[in-house]
């Protein structure tokens, strides 16, 4: 029941996880040269039953034409060895010397922290469109690993007197990646960052079209502002999100090119037309890549809703 929830709710965790299972397996082969036919065959069982729900999300994918479309796009390379190796920091430093001793002990628990690693290690590089997903969960056994590292390997190596202030500066060096990804994210909203706020006026247009239009409106508005969009009133938006919108790269350029004013009016009404856009969503992110307010105008008549810096147009007919 477990694996089958695993499958359901994270199938991208059910590679990581019966991966290792089986490199752990083949780890105590080595240690013990027998064979646990009954640990193989339970692992076997929970890892079909693990396997149902993805497998079935993959053909069905594979039969939507507007599914495949989006597949085929959602592609997520790992970075170079060298990005992991940097981004782990001294956690990936210290592990080293634990998975020194993970092997030279060779209990159980340090080979299932060393087969995490080389289950997951190999699935980054594996030839899979989704290598990167495949990293969910590797710091925990790297954490582990680098905690026996520095606990059983390094810090008896270290004069008595040295261990304690030792052990405090690596703590404290180890919060300093923590404390570096707050304070960004701290400067970045009292910078006013676009992507962390909504004005007054988008905010409350936001609301009239949760409230006054239907779910299954396409409403046309800048890429940035086609992130809140769905989320917050619920509509369809002709580009949104650079893995969730079908065809995205052209979805994008089309919309950037309607609001920079790079198309002639047959080429505007095509584009309304067969992304079936019923509201035009005219805000500051909107403005900020072209003005095309009296055009809008010209065609759709007076906003439907106005609020502050942001007008809601209907487009009658689409």
């Amino acid at each position: 029941m477990a694996s089958l929830g695993l499958g359901i709710v994270q199938p991208f965790g059910v590679l990581p996880v019966y991966a290792t299972l089986a490199v752990w397996l083949w780890l105590r082969w080595l240690r013990d040269r027998r064979v646990s036919w009954r640990a193989i065959g339970w692992t076997a069982v929970a890892g079909l039953v693990a396997l149902a729900y993805p497998l079935y999300g993959v053909l069905a994918i594979r039969a939507d034409p507007a599914l495949a479309g989006w597949n085929a796009q959602n592609q997520t390379p790992s970075p170079p060895v060298w990005d992991w190796l940097l981004s782990f920091g001294l956690v990936a430093v210290l592990a080293v010397p634990g998975i020194i001793a993970a092997v030279r002990r060779r209990s159980d628990g340090g080979l299932l922290l060393l087969a995490w690693v080389i289950a997951a290690g190999a699935g980054l590089y594996a030839p899979l469109a989704l290598q990167r997903r495949l990293a969910l969960g590797l710091q925990v056994p790297l954490a582990l690993l680098a905690a026996t590292g520095w606990w059983e390997v390094i810090r008896p190596r270290l004069r008595a007197r040295l261990r304690g202030p030792a052990t405090a500066a690596l703590l404290g060096f180890s919060a300093l990646t923590n404390l570096f990804l707050v304070s960004m994210l701290i400067l970045a909203a009292l910078g006013g960052e676009p992507r962390f706020y909504l004005s007054g006026g988008e905010w409350q247009a936001l609301e009239w079209l949760r409230k006054e239009a239907s779910h299954d409106q396409v409403v046309l508005c800048a890429p940035q502002t086609g992130i809140f969009l769905p989320a917050w009133a619920g509509q369809r938006v002709v580009y949104g999100h650079p893995f969730e919108t079908v065809n995205a790269g052209h979805r994008k350029a089309q919309v950037e090119a309607y609001w920079a004013g790079k198309m002639n009016a047959a080429e505007q009404e095509t584009f309304l037309r067969e992304n079936r856009v019923g509201y035009v969503f005219v805000g500051p992110r909107e403005l900020e890549i072209g003005d095309r307010r009296s055009e809008i105008a010209g065609r759709a008549g007076e906003p439907v809703f106005e609020a502050g810096d942001v007008r809601i147009y209907r487009l009658d007919g689409q």
